[in-house]
Order: structure tokens, then sequence, then C-alpha cells
């Protein structure tokens, strides 16, 4: 049997892929086998389909790769389209790799038009605008067309009608400084002859408005509605003709539309009487940015629960899940609703908007046809929908989940309904977050609070692709980076926080170092997880300004600002000893990447001020018998090998309080403390708790998504979203140590493994899974069948810590394994 390669993507991206990169990085998986890979691959490219075939590489031709290094490195093709493949060569010949299509984005400096009513700021308004124009498509010329659009704004595509899958693009960015840019391959969708393309345009987080009637988390007045936009024919000859095409426009259905408090169509407008215009042209000198993430789209459609009548007589729909998304209605009757989303219920039984922002409304205006109808240009937080105006069987509701559409490369399952229904939860959470940026809450902030991409990095990672993600999140840091060099504590910056009083820090909402410590502590995770070196490269001049800038703020090396530990229940924590931790994580992770790119003198030199902090932390925060749990979780994280004595101090603190009482920041020391000693049973009593706030109290009282607060409640800081992904690190423990793999500690692109299950009192089998950059692992473990099943990627291995029961070596290579456990 050949070798078969999975996987195969270009730059973290599952092709086709267009790219602004000048070095394309190739990575695939091979197949798993007990048989040693025996060849090597060639990566081929050319600048047509038929010079591939043919043999002529014009492109790339790089042979002796080894395959089982899963990576090659390449400097990227011209702006022309390059088909490639790979090809697997042995002593039976070259198998090859289906061929893949890629292109780079050419230089742009694009013709900026608007709607008349948006060439000027005093005349915006929020409604949304239509572009039309015509395109030609030829397949006997023509092998595929593709269209460039760069907005600020919010753009829905559709070509003669149909709308496109992409919903949201292209996404966040800082609008001050930069534009982002998507590229959209229309063949699929084009007939022969003339096409109508249409974009509608509104104005989403560029520019917000306070509105009287609708709630609104700030205003942003970053970058007046535009639209750029190219087409590029890519001919069979592999010769490509760009233009820019000519656009008339006009208003649309969607009158008003707002990012967080929802949106007015009136469909009775009909698109044949809406005057159109000549576009006119603006100016702007914003560079394009193109962002890497797969485009949003739906991923899931949930049908109601239930649907009954409220004592007012509106109609109440339960979707029964928690999500991110849009509600979608079909209907023939002609009637004015307004749609109110929610993710609780009043004890009256009605939508309620306090853990969401409140107004957030949709208003509808149907005809008397058949109509299919979601919002275009937002979404909402919800698990109901309460809808008045709706004549009783009038309408019928869908719910459609939208995210960006990494694809799912991990599992767990296990035999305890109580880990199961937490694993989900997290995952609802993290879905419901994964937008053009991971943000906080889908309703009432969206914005991209940083400490969540480090902190739950296993959440995100060891569940979705989010290489390309990622790297997007960490030019989002860069981009928003002020010119002290601090990184505010979301990205983009939207709103400066500055100014916000907590604890008497007026800048703690703006600056804190365990979310600014993302910019280094993510780089270094990605680099970890995915063995890209060119993470670390891209990060450097930032992290540098980074460090410098907190030097300034250091005091004999410990720092003293921001927020503490987060939605922590108890609010005696000392705020440097969370600080100055942050500070010795950042530290260490800045010296690996250091090392990792050869200044080692710089290393040590970090590595020296982290040993420096730490030395002082423990000195100045002597741990007492009135120290908090957070206290003591960060403290023994300070150590390479905490000692029993801290866990003991510990589970005293946690019975004294008779609750969990960690923040986020302080909660996965916590985590690492209870596992350090083996304690997992422990830590599951813990948290499996339904009487005190935590994970099994979210649980039994009924949420269908990881809540912002243990409590579910809102706090004396205004949290309180039944959509928040930010206590999602338990993730991490169910993947690592109940199913049993994690990376080694010193790995790098998840060639080394270690696989320890602990298995926990009353709980009979568990299972988990990762698609990584090496490759796929599997880890099934089943104490009633006495079995424990592993899979080893071909180049990787794997160290074994089992029970002696077992009777498994201590070292694995690849292949699938499979071990009995002694009667």
């Amino acid at each position: 049997m050949p070798v078969e390669l999975k996987d195969v993507r270009l730059d973290g991206r599952t092709p086709p892929t267009v790219t602004s990169r000048d070095t394309a990085r190739i990575t695939w998986t091979v197949n798993q086998s007990d048989a040693p890979v025996l060849g090597a691959l060639v990566l081929q490219g050319a600048s047509t389909r038929q010079r591939l075939e043919d043999g002529e590489l014009d492109v790339w031709n790089i042979p002796g790769i080894d395959a089982g290094a899963c990576a090659v490195t390449v400097a990227n093709a011209s702006s022309r389209r390059v088909h490639w493949r790979l090809a697997y060569v042995d002593a039976e010949g070259e198998h090859f790799t289906e061929v893949h299509v890629a292109r780079r984005h050419s230089p742009w400096a694009p013709a900026w038009i608007t709607h008349p009513d948006w060439s000027e700021r005093e005349a915006a308004d929020t409604g949304a605008r239509a572009f039309l124009t015509q395109i030609e498509f030829d397949p006997a010329h023509d092998e595929a067309v593709e269209l460039d659009i760069a907005t600020p704004g919010v753009a829905w595509a559709s070509i003669n009608g149909l709308p496109l899958p992409q919903r949201l693009a292209p996404g966040y960015a800082q609008y001050k400084s930069e534009i982002p840019a998507v590229s959209i391959d229309l063949t699929p969708y084009l007939r022969v002859g003339e096409n109508q393309i249409a974009i509608e345009l509104a104005p989403g987080m560029s520019w917000i408005t306070q509105s009287v009637d609708r709630y609104s988390k700030l205003t942003n007045h970053s970058a007046l509605l535009r639209l750029a936009t190219r087409i590029h024919h890519h001919q069979l000859d592999g010769l490509s003709q760009v233009h820019t095409p000519i656009w008339t426009t006009g208003r649309t259905s969607a009158t008003a539309t707002h990012w967080y408090g929802g949106e007015d169509h009136d469909l009775t407008i009909a698109p044949k009487a809406v005057q159109m215009v000549a576009a006119v042209q603006v100016e702007d000198t914003r560079p394009i940015w193109w962002p890497e993430h797969p485009p949003a789209e739906v991923t899931e459609t949930l049908n109601p629960l239930s649907v009954t009548r409220t004592d007012n007589g509106s109609e109440l729909i339960d979707f029964g899940t928690n999500i991110a998304g849009t509600p979608r209605l079909r209907t023939s009757t002609a009637q004015q609703l307004v749609i109110r989303p929610g993710e609780l219920l009043s004890d009256s039984g009605h939508v309620t908007q306090w853990s969401t922002g409140s107004p957030i409304f949709h208003r509808l205006t149907t005809p008397d046809e058949t109509t299919n109808w979601t919002p275009k240009f937002s979404y909402n937080g919800f698990r109901y929908i309460e809808v008045e105006g709706a004549p009783a069987g009038s309408c019928t509701w869908t719910a459609e989940v939208v995210r960006v559409a990494n694809k799912r490369v991990g599992l767990f399952r296990s035999s305890d309904p109580f880990l199961d229904r937490l694993h989900q939860l997290v995952d609802r959470a993290v879905q419901g977050n994964m937008h053009s940026v991971f943000t906080d809450c889908p309703h009432r902030e969206k914005l991209g609070w940083l400490e969540q991409l480090h902190l739950c990095f296993g959440a995100l990672a060891r569940n979705y692709d989010v290489e390309a993600h990622l790297r997007d999140s960490l030019h989002h840091i860069r981009a928003a980076q002020l010119e002290s060099g601090a990184i505010p504590n979301i990205a983009p910056e939207f709103i400066d926080f500055t100014g916000l009083p907590f604890r008497g820090d007026h800048n703690a909402f703006r600056e804190d170092p365990n979310w600014g410590g993302a910019l280094v502590r993510t780089t270094w995770s990605h680099y970890r997880c995915y063995g890209d070196p060119r993470v670390l490269e891209e990060n450097l001049g930032a992290i540098e300004s980074y460090l410098a800038y907190l030097a300034t703020r250091a005091s004999e090396g410990l720092l003293n600002f921001g927020l503490g530990d987060w939605v922590g229940l108890e609010h005696d924590t000392s705020r440097a000893l969370v600080a100055s931790w942050g500070y010795a994580r950042i530290l260490e992770d800045a010296a690996s990447i250091y090392a990792s790119v050869g200044k080692h003198s710089l290393a040590a030199d970090l590595r020296a001020q982290r040993t420096q902090t730490i030395g002082k932390l423990i000195a100045a925060h002597p741990l007492g018998r009135h120290s908090t749990q957070a206290e003591i979780a960060l403290f023994a994280d300070l150590h390479t090998s905490p000692s029993s004595a801290l866990l003991d101090a510990l589970q005293a603190r946690i019975a004294t309080d008779g609750r969990l009482t960690v923040g986020e920041i302080a909660l996965p020391a916590l985590i690492r403390l209870f596992a350090a000693h083996h304690a997992d049973d422990t830590l599951y009593s813990l948290i499996s708790r339904r009487d005190s706030p935590g994970y099994g109290f979210q649980i039994a009282s009924g949420a269908t998504a990881l809540t912002e607060t243990w409590t579910m409640a809102g706090g004396d800081e205004g949290e309180g979203s039944q959509n928040h992904f930010m206590l999602g690190m338990i993730d991490d423990w169910l993947h690592e140590r109940v199913g049993g793999l994690r990376q080694e500690s010193d790995d790098i692109g998840w060639k080394k493994v270690v696989i320890e299950p602990r298995m926990l009192t009353g709980v009979r089998s568990a299972q988990t899974s990762y698609r990584s950059a090496q490759g796929h692992y599997a880890v099934h473990w089943d104490l009633d069948e006495g079995i424990l099943r592993i899979g080893i990627p071909v180049g990787a291995s794997a160290r074994l810590q089992l029970p002696s029961a077992w009777a498994a070596p201590s070292r694995l290579g690849p292949g699938h394994h499979v071990f009995h456990r002694a009667p």
C-alpha cells in the first residue's frame, strides 16, 4: 500500500488559498501505519494544470523532502495562479496528491467608491447600500474568476440573486490604520455569459453611533462606509486579467443596521423600485490587510425545541442551546414583526436581555408573498427569540450558528455524563466566540479580550484548526500596540478604556500584563503547537517593545497593575502577585522564543530576570494561613515542582471557603497543582459540585454554554454573559489528564507526546484524539473491557506513564497499539 498524504495545507489553510506572504509553508500528515515510510516527497508547481500534468514545472520543483517532516517552506510564487501537488516517490513510482490551487495577492492601489449618501460624515446613516455590476464568464477561456473585496464594513455578496456562503466578511481590523479585504472564488456560482454581482454593504463595527433606542457598547467612527473591488479572470493559458468593475449603487431593504443593537428591514421595498446611481469615488490612503482565517459561515442549523405563546400574545421560540448566529424566518404572510433575541427568560416567561445588553431587536416588515429572511449585517448571542406581531402559525423559525469555519480537529468523550457535558459547554462557548477575532461574548461586547488566547489556548487548538486564525489574532495585537510598547487589553482596540477605574487602577481595563502578555505567550504556544518558526520572526519586534515597556512599569522586578484575578470570588487576592506571576510567565516564554531564533544571550538574560522576579515575588508575598486560593495556586505555579504542602494548603483553604474562589488567571495554576500531585479525583469532586459556584453549578442550573462567572449571574463589573469561554481551560485537563494525551514539555510541533490517562474513580472509559501538525493521535481506555488503544502518527513518539497493571512499554513509536489490563 503506498503512503497516503492527508491534511495537505498551505500556510495552515486548506486549499485553495490566496496569500500575501513572501514564503509558503506546505504541510501534510502521513497515514498512520505500522510500516516505515520509505521514500521522499517532491513538491511540484506550475502556472497551469496542463503544464503540471505534463511535467513543465515552472513554479516549484523541489525534490528530496522528508515525508515524515510533514512541512516544507518555500519561496512564494508570483501573483499568478499556481497549480501544485505533492508526489510521494518510492520503488513503485510516483503517487500524487490531488492538484491544489494557490495565488499570491498582487500589489493593490484600490479605487475607493461609496454611495453618495456616505461620501461625507454629516450625511452618513446606518442603512445598508447595494452595489451592482455585471461580469462575463466564458469557460472556454476562463479557468476561474475571483473577486477581491476591501471594506471596513460588512459585505453580503450574491451572484444572480443567490447569496454566497460567506457571512460578516471581511471582519475586524484596526480600522484607523488598515482596511481588511477578502478574496472570493466566484467560479462555482457563475453561469456562462453575463452575471450580475451584488454586494450589500453596511457599516458593521467600523461606524457605530450611540442609538437612542438600541443597545451599543461603544461609539466608533473609524471609517466611513466605502468599498474597493477588483476581479481576476484566470485564463486557461496561465495568464490573468485584472480589472476594476464599474458599480452602481442604491439603498436596500435594510433601513437601519447596528452591530450591537439589531437591524430594521422593510422587505416590501421592491429591489426594482430602488433608484440606482453611479457610485462616487472617495480617497483613502490606508493599506489593505488580508485576514487569513477561513470565512464565517453557517455551520449548524437548529430547529426550535419549543414554540409557545406568552401572556401578552408574543411568540416565544426556544432553540434549546445558547449560540452565536442569526434567526431565520420563513413566512408567506404580510406582517410587522419585532424580534428580540436573548440568552435567558425572566420569571414571567419573557426574553430578558440583562446578560446581553438591552435593547437588542430586529424590526421586520414582510410582504404578502414567500419570504426567507435573516439579519445580514450583524449577529446575536441567544437561545430564545421573542417575536411580537406574528399571528399564530404564520412563521417558521430556525437558528443558524454562524462562526469562522475552522475545522474540528479534536475529540473528547467519556462514560461520565458530567465530564461530557462540561466539554460540550466549553466547546459551545468557543464556537460562540469564534468570529473574525476570538471575542469574549457574542452580544454585549463582541471585543477581542486577549487573555483568553493564551489561558484557553488548549480549548481552542485541541478542538479546532486555528493555526491561521491565531496568526490573525497576533496581527491584531501588533496593530494595536501603543507607541509606548504597551499592549491594550483588547485587539483591535475599538475603545480606549483608560480612565475606567478598577480597585484603584484607572488604567486597569486598558493595560494588564496577563492580557497584553498574550503577544508573547500566544506566540510561543502557537510555535509549540504548529512548529512554524515564521510566527516567532513576525512577532519579535513587537515582543521586544513590549518587554521594554514592562521593564519601565516594574519596581524591583515586580508589577502591580491591572485587573488582578478576574472574576475570582475572593477580592483580597494580591494584584501585585497576580501581575508579577504574569510577568514571570511572559519572561519565561520570551526567553524560549529568543532561544529558538538563536538569540541565546538575550534568552539567558531573560531567564535570569525571571529567576530574580520569582525570588523577589516569593519574598514579598510569603504565604500564610489567610492566603487566598488564587495566591496559593499562583505561588505554587512559580515552582518547577511544587511541594505537596502547597496542595495541602490549597485544599485546606478550599475547605474553609466551602467553594471554588479562584478567577480566570489563577484557575490554570490550580488545575496544574492538582494534576502535578495526581489529585485528579479531588479536582473532579471540586469542579462537579452542584451546590456551590462552579462548573457543576452551571450544568445543574441549565447552562448550555460556558458562562462568564462561576455563579452565572452579573457582578460588580457588569459581567454576566451566558456564552463566554474564558473559564474554559478545564478542557485541557479533560484532554490531557482524563483522556491522557499531552504534548511533551520540550516538544515543538507535536512530534513527542506523553500518554498518561488519569482513570478517575467511577469513570469507566474515556477517549481523546487530536489531528496535530504531525498527524493523528488517539487514546482510548476502557476499564470494563480492560483495554487501552493508542494511535501514534508517522514521525512521532510517545512516552507512556501507566499503572503497572497495563504491562505497557515506557515508549512507543508510530502505529496502532493495543494493551490489556491484567485481571
